[in-house]
């Protein structure tokens, strides 16, 4: 969901907070900048070939091997 962010819709819900994450984007929030620009989004097409590649490797059953 990371990579499907966007100026207008970020979608950053998944990502660690604070001024040590790795996502940039939440960095920024920490320190209150307003000088955050996305990089160009993941096509939807994309993001819907990767996504059940994604839910498999995130899934509980397979994190708890």
């Amino acid at each position: 969901f990371h990579k499907l962010s966007t100026d207008e819709k970020p979608q950053h819900e998944k990502c660690p907070s604070g001024e040590n994450s790795w996502c940039s984007w939440q960095k920024a929030q920490a320190i209150d900048s307003v000088d955050y620009k996305h990089k160009p989004a993941f096509s939807t097409t994309v993001f819907e070939a990767i996504l059940p590649i994604y839910e498999e490797l995130s899934s509980d059953d397979l994190l708890t091997r």
